[in-house]
């Protein structure tokens, strides 16, 4: 079906906002008893500092509405000075119970909420809007009002209209002018209604054809307060800035949460993915232009239309809805809070190199993306197994899948404008040519790879691009973390320096070594403590902040956080172990009580005759 939208279409969705006043103005009254005021007191003073509400079942009749009873917030309620929780099934459980005391043949069954702010705000505030629209829409207007300590106690009450419009009602305290409203239901009448559900229930229990379903309860008071509860949450869509900035037409992709009523919508990433659980939610256009709609047996589809001033918005086929819009934007919303720490503008400038997407390697990448980075290049041929589950990022539903195209889904789930060039492959082996394409001048190079050998590859990457490297991995156990940096051109001694010659990758039993990063002694012993991914985690984000620290070292304004505090070569200490097992205690002496989570750096010395840069 095809529906064309005119620009003067009449606004059909009542979103963030209120109007305060009638076109017609009527004149509403509220009848309440001495029990009603006596509950409403006593509720204010159980809760002195602290927002509180009560729950009020009623009739009305006509433009007057008459209260006697009231069920308040409920033994598991939460109060605080800003906010007040009730406890729904206690409240609705007693409304229900109190509302089937009355005869309400003579008006119509009505529901009123009454709250009380700490700091007597003489009007709702912007959370009591979309509650209050609902309970009207559900019970065509309802009155909803406010308590005071001012200091002395009084109510206020408003009349609020389907559309969430508010007027000032009157009220009055008369226990006779309820009592002939809403008269109380005589016991022969209850005792009646009783035995008749109760022979409906045996009834329905001899007949295991239909089932506890067919119950039906004979009264016309039972109220579903869940339906209602659930009515009165409004739909919350989600928009991309940018669709709103480009008046996006097409269709929309995201995520639905029913249990929230929210309508997520994605926009289409830079790098293409398309994360798992993602679905069409509907479509937009502007308004000059035909919308199409299908139905959606899982939920109704959201329909934007954009006009100059504000969208119109369906939900499904409703033409009225209450709906909270929200826009957000990628760059702005999801790195807001890095605002001061690191300028977004110029680290989406910045690429990390990283070799090797084991543990370490893919939380350092990870890090990366969340402090907003620009691109990664990541390269690994390895695929996530079983026994890299609880040591890894990724989780069982990424078994025999490859890390780096693991680490491109999540990335962009994070931030999907980082663009991520993915190699499956082990660093040395990638094109030069596909690497001197996607490098870009501002990087840093990391080599994270379990051997050795990467770290002199990686090095000879840094020197042909003229960007920073860094070296790191855990020692025996990851009772030891590793950390080498180098910066091209600054006359620091090279990776061949420091740690000597290149041997090459060291096959032997290195995938049992990989799984428990232990030493072969270690292996052969019958009981040894394997290393931890949180002791792993504590070298990447070593790692990753000195990654951004190299990135943003020229930076003005930027406060470097490892940098100026380490020397060349570093060694973390997660947790002390024997000096014959772990070689890189020895850099720690003889101290008598060594402690975990400390860290020592040394200079290393340039070798004049470096094999890779002693004649250079």
């Amino acid at each position: 079906m095809y529906i064309v939208y005119g620009k003067k279409l009449e606004k059909i969705l009542i979103v963030k906002g209120r109007m305060n006043m009638f076109r017609n103005k009527e004149k509403y009254h509220v009848y309440i008893t001495n029990n009603t005021l006596r509950g409403m007191i006593l509720e204010v003073g159980r809760h002195p500092n602290n927002e509180s509400i009560i729950q009020m079942p009623g009739i009305r009749i006509g433009n007057n509405f008459y209260f006697d009873m009231l069920a308040d917030s409920g033994i598991h309620a939460t109060y605080t000075p800003t906010m007040c929780e009730k406890d729904y099934e206690y409240t609705d459980h007693l409304s229900t119970r109190i509302a089937e005391n009355y005869d309400f043949s003579k008006g119509k069954m009505t529901v009123s909420q009454v709250h009380r702010h700490p700091d007597n705000c003489l009007k709702f505030s912007a959370g009591d809007y979309p509650a209050n629209s609902k309970l009207a829409k559900r019970y065509g207007g309802v009155v909803n009002g406010l308590m005071f300590v001012d200091p002395e106690f009084r109510v206020k009450f408003w009349y609020i209209d389907e559309d969430g419009r508010e007027i000032e009602a009157d009220y009055e305290v008369n226990d006779k002018m309820v009592a002939e409203a809403m008269p109380l239901v005589d016991i022969d009448r209850l005792r009646s209604a009783v035995e008749k559900n109760e022979a409906k229930r045996n009834e329905a229990e001899r007949n295991s054809t239909k089932g506890k379903e067919d119950i039906k309860e004979d009264s016309n008071v039972n109220i579903d307060f869940e339906k209602v509860k659930e009515e009165l949450m409004p739909y919350k869509v989600l928009i991309p800035a940018e669709y709103r900035d480009e008046s996006y037409e097409g269709t929309l992709m995201g995520y639905y949460i029913p249990e929230t009523k929210t309508y997520n919508i994605i926009r289409s990433s830079a790098n293409g993915i398309m994360r798992d659980g993602m679905v069409r939610l509907g479509a937009a256009c502007s308004a000059d232009h035909a919308l199409r709609k299908r139905e959606n047996t899982d939920f109704s589809e959201v329909y934007i239309i954009w006009y100059d001033d504000e969208p119109v918005v369906f939900i499904g086929s409703e033409k009225k809805v209450n709906v909270d819009i929200e826009y957000y934007s990628e760059i702005k919303d999801i790195f807001s809070r890095n605002k001061g720490i690191v300028a977004m503008d110029t680290i989406r400038k910045k690429q990390a190199v990283i070799a090797g997407m084991g543990s370490g390697g893919f939380k350092i990448g990870i890090e990366l993306v969340r402090a907003g980075i620009g691109s990664l290049i990541v390269a690994d041929d390895d695929i996530v197994s079983y026994h890299n589950v609880c040591r890894h990022e990724c989780g069982i539903h990424d078994v025999g899948r490859y890390k780096v195209d693991c680490f491109k889904e999540k990335a962009a789930d994070i931030n999907p404008n980082c663009v991520v060039y993915t190699y499956r492959e082990l660093i040395q082996h990638v094109d030069p040519e596909l690497l001197k394409e996607n490098i870009w001048k501002d990087s840093v190079i990391i080599s994270c790879a379990d051997n050795r050998h990467c770290g002199y590859i990686c090095n000879k990457i840094s020197d042909t691009y003229n960007i920073p490297m860094i070296d790191a991995g855990c020692g025996p156990r990851a009772s030891t973390g590793e950390v080498f940096y180098y910066k091209p051109d600054s006359g620091m001694a090279c990776y061949t320096c420091t740690y000597g010659e290149d041997k090459g990758i060291d096959y032997s039993n290195q995938a049992v070594r990989r799984q428990f990063y232990a030493t072969e002694k270690e292996l052969e012993k019958v009981n040894f403590q394997p290393g931890m991914y949180l002791d792993i985690e504590l070298v990447a984000i070593f790692t990753a902040k000195l990654a951004i620290d190299l990135l943003m070292e020229t930076d003005e304004g930027y406060e470097m956080k490892i940098l100026p505090y380490i020397s060349q070569c570093t060694i973390l200490l997660n947790y002390p172990i024997d000096k014959d097992v772990n070689p890189y205690m020895q850099i720690f002496g003889e101290e008598p009580s060594i402690k975990p989570l400390i860290w020592k750096s040394v200079s290393a010395k340039k070798n004049p005759k470096c094999d890779y840069c002693g004649n250079t």
